[in-house]
C-alpha cells in the first residue's frame, strides 16, 4: 500500500503548489556521492515572498548493481516528511508573495535542470534556472514587470515545439559535476523553454521570450492577449507548444493561438457552464491507443494529442472539452 503523507508548510501563502522529481547527494560510506536517485519534493510559494522546496521522503531510486552483480533497488532517503530543503532557506525571501509557481518539467535532471516561474502579488514574475545534485545551482535568469496586478497564473512552452522560438539556440549546460559511478540510465534531459507565458488579475496574458541563451536577463515580450473579464487563474499549453488555454473568474476558458500573425489569436472561447471561478483548466496529453508518440516521446498533436481539456471550479465541477477542430 502507498504511504499517506500529511505535513503542513509555515506561511504557505495557499495559491501554488507543484512536485519536482530532484536529484539528491547521500551519505556513503566513501563520503558524500551523486547518484541517480531523485526525491519527489513539493514546492511551495510562501507569503514572505520565498519558494521553499519541502522533503516528502518518497523518491524514484535508482536500481544499482550490487558486488555480485546482481541488481537492488536500495533506499537511500530517510528525510522526514515535511522537512524543509537546505534549511527552509528557499528562494526569493523578503519579496512580495507568491501567488503562482511553474515549471518547465516535474524531473530536475542533474544535467540540464528544470526552469521555473514565480509570480507575486505585486505583478513581478521572476525565473529561476534550478539543477545540480540537492539542488545545489539555482539561479534568478529573468524579471517581467509588465502586470499590473496580481500573477496567478504561469506556464513554459518548449523551444522544440513552439512557433516563435529562434530556431539556432543551443542547449546550455549548467556548471555542476557528477560525482560516483552508478551505470543506470538518468532521466532524458529536457528541453529549455523558448516562451514564458504569464495571466493575472489585470486580465492581461503575456507571452514572453526566455530562452536560457539570451544575453539579456530582460524578457522579451512576443505577444500580449486580452480578452478575459476577470482575473486569469490558470494556464496551460498543448502538447505541441501551438496553443494556450486560459480560465478565470469570469467564468470561460479561452484558447489562443501562438502561431497566428494577425489578430489577437483568440480562436475560440467555451463558455464552460460553471457557475463560478474556473481555477484549474489542463490539455490532455494521455498516451491513449488513440494517441501517437514521437521519437522524443511527446504526444504528437497531428495524430490525436492534446485534443482535449478538463477545467474544475468553486463549484465542484469537472467538465471536459473537444479541442478537435475537425
Amino acid at each position: 500500500d502507498l504511504p499517506t503523507l500529511t505535513f503542513s508548510v509555515d506561511d504557505a501563502s495557499g495559491t501554488s503548489i507543484e512536485l519536482l522529481a530532484a536529484p539528491t547527494i547521500y551519505q556513503k560510506s566513501s563520503g558524500y556521492t551523486t547518484e541517480n536517485d531523485y526525491e519527489i519534493l513539493v514546492v511551495v510559494g510562501c507569503r514572505n515572498g520565498s519558494v521553499q522546496f519541502v522533503h516528502t521522503g518518497l523518491y524514484h531510486g535508482a536500481i544499482l548493481p550490487n558486488d555480485d552483480k546482481s541488481e537492488t533497488r536500495r533506499i537511500k532517503f530517510s528525510k522526514e516528511a515535511g522537512t524543509l530543503f537546505n534549511d527552509g532557506r528557499g528562494v526569493g525571501s523578503g519579496q512580495s508573495c507568491v501567488t503562482s509557481v511553474s515549471l518547465s518539467s516535474q524531473i530536475c535532471s542533474s544535467s540540464s535542470g528544470v526552469q521555473m516561474g514565480v509570480g507575486r502579488k505585486d505583478g513581478i514574475v521572476d525565473l529561476y534556472r534550478v539543477a545540480g545534485g540537492d539542488l545545489q545551482t539555482i539561479v534568478r535568469t529573468h524579471r517581467i514587470l509588465r502586470h499590473a496586478g496580481p500573477v496567478r497564473a504561469g506556464v513554459f512552452v518548449p523551444s522544440r515545439y513552439n512557433l516563435d522560438a529562434p530556431k539556432s539556440h543551443k542547449q546550455s549546460e549548467p556548471n555542476t559535476t557528477h560525482q560516483g559511478n552508478a551505470s543506470t540510465p538518468k532521466p532524458k534531459p529536457q528541453q529549455s523553454s523558448g516562451l514564458f507565458v504569464s495571466g493575472g488579475d489585470d486580465k492581461m496574458i503575456y507571452v514572453h521570450d526566455v530562452h536560457p541563451n539570451r544575453s539579456s536577463t530582460d524578457a522579451a515580450l512576443v505577444k500580449a492577449y486580452t480578452g478575459h473579464l476577470s482575473w486569469i487563474l490558470r494556464l496551460s499549453a498543448s502538447s505541441d507548444g501551438r496553443r494556450i488555454a486560459s480560465s478565470s473568474a469570469d467564468k470561460t476558458i479561452k484558447i489562443w493561438d501562438l502561431g497566428l500573425s494577425s489578430g489577437n489569436g483568440l480562436v475560440h472561447t467555451f463558455d464552460t457552464g460553471h457557475v463560478d471561478m474556473v481555477w484549474g483548466v489542463d490539455f490532455d496529453c494521455l498516451d491513449t491507443q488513440q494517441h501517437s508518440r514521437d521519437e522524443d516521446g511527446k504526444v504528437d498533436a497531428a495524430n490525436g494529442g492534446g485534443v482535449r481539456l478538463a477545467s474544475c471550479g468553486d463549484d465542484g465541477m469537472i467538465h471536459i472539452y473537444s479541442t478537435n477542430e475537425s
